[in-house]
């Protein structure tokens, strides 16, 4: 078995058994990986890959958009939405300005937002080993990064189709 096999095995199985959450931040994680080696292209002038890579990007985000409920979501699934469409025009700037700058402020976001979901997954972890006391919801946590909150993550998140990243 080859290492590009023994990954892809890797990347489903993480896939198949993560949670929701597990799975937004596996979204995440691909966007900001992308992101940067679109950023090493960009300073090496190797533009068509490069825009592959921000394409690649832009799949993400687009799968981060379809996975929030914005009925059950309200406002905090609203304000997500409306950050998400920020950072695909971002993206398409970015691509055509060739503009690093642009780059480096989605990959802020991007950092940001998922270091926010990383918390929430540890809360929603530790509440499960306590019985669940003290739940704090994905949308509690992260929100607090926009400024709304939601009543429960279920509200906000459908499972996304990450093979479409």
């Amino acid at each position: 078995m080859n290492n590009k096999t023994v990954l892809t095995a890797y990347q489903h199985t993480a896939v198949q058994c993560s949670t929701p959450l597990g799975l937004i931040i596996l979204l995440y994680d691909g966007a900001l990986a992308a992101l940067r080696v679109a950023l090493e292209l960009m300073e090496s002038g190797e533009i068509e890959q490069r825009s592959d890579a921000i394409d690649k990007a832009r799949r993400i985000i687009t799968e981060l958009q379809c996975s929030l409920d914005t009925e059950a979501g309200g406002g905090f699934a609203d304000r997500l939405m409306a950050l998400y469409g920020y950072m695909y025009r971002r993206l398409i700037e970015a691509d055509l300005s060739d503009d690093a700058g642009k780059l480096s402020e989605v990959i802020r976001l991007l950092e940001g937002l998922a270091d926010a979901w990383r918390q929430a997954e540890a809360k929603s972890a530790e509440a499960v080993g306590s019985g669940g006391a003290d739940r704090a919801s994905a949308a509690e946590v992260v929100g607090d990064g926009i400024g709304v909150a939601a009543d429960d993550d279920q509200a906000v998140l459908r499972r996304p189709f990450v093979g479409a990243a």
